[in-house]
């Protein structure tokens, strides 16, 4: 049998939780400053800025890096992450500034969830009956935030949803890419090409920021790029399952700035749902956990999941 106690993957789970917790304080950050930016300048604009900004924060590196970061392995893969994250990037920078932040950093936790349905068409993941119930638990989950037919749902509800699933597009190519690609590469062509995406939009609704602005965007840009960067290092320190929970206190942190800063109140089902949600995450990532485990300590045998 093996042994689970390896002192060694402990501690790569371990650092891997600390790279985790890092980047939900420069993810929690980014969304603050995006929300104080939101109230005065366009969501277009602000992605603009945020995409120039990183990209001018990672080009040293990976001019440093050699030219093979330049030449990835597999470009319609990145290319589909690029876009994918952008359109993800946009929707949840447009559902910080127009829902309460807890609200929109909630509805974000749907990710985890649409990641099943592309893990088994693209990564060719089996999904049993257990990981189809959690699903459909952590749906019921999102039911009880929108409320369909109960209340208006408004446009920046289903925006924070559209980038979700843009979001779950992007997760899964980024595993894909994990197999090929530097991590430069996956950090350089999204700012990169986010750029030129968002040029024309920007210039429209254009105007000329504040001093105090201008600081909130460069750090803002320089906090995301470093929060990505924790996160890929998270995922390459420790297992996926063990680390990718952390995340969940990026809503601790909502809940109280949002109070704190701009008198946000969270509404109760909001938080009852996304409670659901992230339940059967727990839930999903425990089983996956169990079953390595299972795996590991067992001979071979015929994979029945009951």
């Amino acid at each position: 049998m093996t042994d689970t106690t390896n002192p060694q993957k402990l501690s790569g789970n371990l650092v891997g939780a600390m790279w985790m917790l890092a980047s939900v304080v420069l993810f929690t950050s980014t969304m603050t400053f995006v929300k104080l930016l939101g109230e005065e300048m366009d969501t277009f604009q602000i992605v603009f800025i945020r995409n120039t900004v990183g990209f001018l924060f990672i080009l040293p590196f990976a001019l440093k890096g050699g030219r093979t970061v330049f030449f990835p392995k597999r470009p319609w893969v990145l290319m589909t992450r690029v876009i994918a994250g952008n359109g993800s990037l946009f929707c949840s920078f447009y559902a910080v500034t127009h829902l309460a932040m807890a609200t929109a950093i909630a509805i974000g936790f749907v990710r985890p969830l649409l990641l099943i349905f592309l893990a088994i068409i693209f990564l060719g993941e089996i999904i049993r009956w257990r990981r189809w119930t959690a699903t459909a638990v952590g749906f019921i989950g999102v039911l009880v935030m929108v409320r369909p037919g109960i209340i208006d749902i408004e446009l920046a509800v289903v925006i924070a949803l559209v980038g979700s699933g843009l979001g779950a597009i992007s997760h899964t190519c980024t595993k894909l890419l994990t197999r090929s690609e530097r991590y430069l590469t996956m950090l350089v062509y999204p700012n990169f090409v986010g750029i030129f995406l968002f040029m024309a939009p920007a210039l429209f609704y254009w105007q000329t920021p504040t001093v105090n602005q201008v600081i909130l965007l460069i750090v803002m840009g320089v906090c995301m790029v470093l929060a990505q960067t924790c996160v890929l290092q998270a995922f390459a320190a420790g297992d996926a399952t063990f680390v990718s929970p952390i995340q969940y206190i990026r809503l601790i942190g909502a809940v109280i700035i949002g109070l704190v800063l701009f008198g946000e109140v969270p509404d109760f089902m909001t938080m009852f749902g996304a409670t659901i949600i992230i339940v059967a995450t727990l839930y999903m990532a425990h089983r996956e956990l169990t079953l390595r485990h299972d795996k590991k300590s067992d001979p071979p045998t015929p994979n029945i999941d009951i």
